[in-house]
């Protein structure tokens, strides 16, 4: 980027004035648009960036609508914590979340009345950030935010709704990951033990059905049985309800598992209580999930980095709010295999 390449230099450049090159930065500001294309088109050119915290000293506060609705705990935290970081890498840009989360415990119907009423509540935000809303029920929630202001989807990207753009982990990659290191866990094994069963999280949300496709797939090239592929709907009780019929009837041919929803421990536990000698793999990393990699009970687990995502989504649209920089429609986390081996750098 050349140091010589001011406001000034470009207005020069463009025959304009200061003011109306720096309101080319600021999607809400009012400017020709053929103006703005030209300016931002130059400061591409030029590798210029507008000095986000000097433009925004004198400016008006910029509220930005943060709504958290995860059936984990866990989730939550993670999300929580990497928005309060990057809302602190914006802080002097006078930037403020109003973050809006619903309990995990939330029951289903009360957990859509809660997720509609904190939309209703963000309608004077400048933008918004929202996890959770795959539900069919919140799209009109979700369509009404859309039109008064950019959305990014965190998480999870919702079929068949525009949006900024999402923020979200590469669930393809995780799954052809996870079927991969079953293949070396079980390549010496007997051609009966190369069977595998995948669990997954709730099939509405498309990140999962990519998963099974993507790990159905994995499994036919690397020579794995998939015996079953079998829907948890990110529910304890659901897993809990399937374990016997899955696993135990099958422990004797079965080799390895891989499960896609963070809400895994009901299968942590049921393998470690009856000593099942499977390769399983799951995903996400937090305090409970990872007593089991410690000890042996998970070989792997898949880190989707949730603090990341999160803060990609609030550094994005806050870059987008302030300077006009529309970040690509997916930005995806990196997927981390994590073992006894490096648990410690991921805690």
């Amino acid at each position: 980027m050349s140091e010589k390449t001011t406001i000034y230099s470009l207005a020069k450049e463009l025959n304009m004035t200061p003011s109306m090159v720096s309101r080319a930065f600021t999607p809400s500001a009012r400017i020709d648009p053929e103006k703005r294309r030209l300016v931002l088109e130059a400061a591409e050119r030029h590798g210029y960036r507008p000095n986000r915290a000097a433009s925004r000293l004198s400016g008006e506060e910029i509220r930005i609508a943060v709504i958290i609705s995860s059936a984990a705990v866990h989730v939550n935290d993670l999300l929580l914590r990497g928005i309060r970081e990057a809302a602190a890498q914006r802080a002097d840009c006078k930037v403020i979340p109003v973050i809006r989360m619903i309990p995990a415990d939330t029951p289903h119907a009360e957990r859509i009345r809660q997720c509609e009423a904190a939309v209703d509540a963000s309608m004077d935000s400048r933008g918004a950030i929202l996890t959770g809303f795959s539900d069919d029920a919140l799209r009109p929630s979700v369509r009404r935010l859309r039109e008064r202001m950019p959305v990014v989807f965190l998480q999870d990207k919702l079929e068949n709704e525009d949006c900024l753009f999402a923020s979200c982990h590469d669930e393809r990659t995780a799954a052809r990951m996870a079927c991969e290191l079953l293949d070396l866990s079980l390549r010496c094994a007997p051609p009966e033990k190369r069977r595998v069963l995948l669990f997954t999280g709730d099939r509405s949300i498309w990140l999962h059905r990519n998963a099974d496709a993507a790990f159905r797939a994995a499994c036919a090239e690397y020579g794995l049985e998939l015996v079953d592929s079998m829907e948890m709907h990110d529910s304890d009780d659901c897993l809990r309800s399937l374990l016997d019929d899955a696993v135990l009837q099958r422990a004797d041919t079965l080799g390895g598992i891989y499960i896609t929803s963070g809400n895994c421990l009901e299968l942590c536990r049921f393998i470690k209580a009856h000593r099942l000698p499977l390769s399983l793999i799951t995903f996400d990393v937090y305090d409970r999930l990872n007593a089991y990699v410690r000890d042996g009970t998970v070989q792997v687990t898949m880190c989707q980095n949730l603090v990341k995502q999160a803060k990609n989504a609030y550094l994005g649209l806050c870059d987008y709010l302030i300077s006009g920089q529309k970040p690509d429609p997916v930005v995806l986390s990196e997927v981390l295999p994590v073992m006894r081996s490096n648990l410690h750098l991921f805690e």
